[in-house]
């Protein structure tokens, strides 16, 4: 009797020693797993101000697990550099492979025909993006602008614009609109986002010149608004559009206050390569291949491929 006893001693320490040691082992496999994949917590940042984007949404989550799985580095020591499309601007991030850990860059490059937006090898941690690169107070137009990668900081290193001319003469250094747009912009983002958020967002995405400002910029851009066609037109406000081509064109507004209403009435300028003006009412829109939409001074939609 006491030979059993002892026999089924020796089996229950030996079954809990066993459980036990499945145990560790699965927590220990639960950690080593839970360590590869990339969750909301190792993204640093999921926002930046004024801007809409969510780094952290399911399906970059996804993008980043994805390219963790396959181990390829394409970036200085072991790190993936890689990019997102969001209202039809570039975002980037860099992956840091051994840490498994998403670092964002706090900007948007609108791209430009013919030019590639990013630039960069895997000798050096150099990362270069070339386009319309939008930042809150840190827009570059039409430029080159390089970062320094070092521990999860993107320090700037170099602006160049891509015509060669430094982007510090900020004469010519115009903010350009950013699209798709339309003239209910404030209206559309108010939807989802508070009015000062909107103010801070219309500002770099939609900017508006006074014709005051106009004065104290390059001579070239003064004597094209003394243009009679232009002038003629007494306007309010200005939005310069992106470059299509050899064609340059300027949203113009002017604004009308009634006892009961404010209206603003909107012009389409060419002022590159030669000079034209065209009404296009109330209202107008502009998808990113340059098509816009308008309605004309009977109401009628009409449309228009700016080239």
């Amino acid at each position: 009797m006491q030979i059993k006893k002892r026999c089924k001693m020796k089996l229950f320490k030996r079954l809990n020693v066993c459980i036990y040691s499945l145990l560790i082992a699965s927590v220990g496999a639960f950690s080593i797993s839970n360590a590869n994949v990339i969750e909301a917590s190792d993204v640093h940042d999921c926002k930046f101000d004024f801007d809409s984007v969510n780094f952290c949404e399911k399906k970059y989550l996804e993008l980043y697990n994805k390219i963790l799985k396959e181990k390829k580095s394409n970036f200085y020591n072991n790190k993936y550099v890689d990019s997102f499309k969001y209202n039809g601007n570039s975002y980037f991030f860099v992956i840091e492979l051994s840490k498994s850990k998403v670092y964002t860059l706090p900007v948007s490059v609108t791209s430009l025909k013919s030019i590639k937006n990013v630039d960069f090898e895997n000798n050096n941690n150099v990362l270069c993006l070339s386009g319309n690169v939008n930042q809150f107070q840190n827009s570059y137009r039409k430029s080159k602008v390089c970062y320094q990668y070092e521990n999860g900081d993107f320090k700037l290193k170099s602006t160049e614009l891509l015509d060669g001319v430094s982007s510090k003469n900020k004469n010519t250094d115009v903010k350009e609109i950013i699209l798709p747009t339309s003239s209910d912009y404030f209206i559309n983002c108010s939807k989802m986002n508070s009015t000062s958020k909107c103010e801070k967002l219309s500002s770099i995405e939609n900017h508006v010149y006074m014709l005051n400002d106009i004065k104290s910029m390059s001579p070239e851009i003064v004597g094209i608004f003394n243009n009679q066609k232009i002038k003629n037109l007494n306007l309010d406000g200005i939005k310069f559009l992106p470059s299509v081509g050899g064609s340059q064109y300027i949203i113009g507004e002017k604004y009308q206050d009634t006892d009961n209403d404010s209206n603003t009435f909107f012009y389409l300028l060419k002022i590159k390569p030669n000079v034209d003006v065209k009404n296009i009412g109330s209202f107008y829109s502009i998808d990113k291949n340059f098509n816009l939409f308008y309605k004309d001074e009977s109401g009628n939609n009409k449309n228009l491929k700016l080239d």
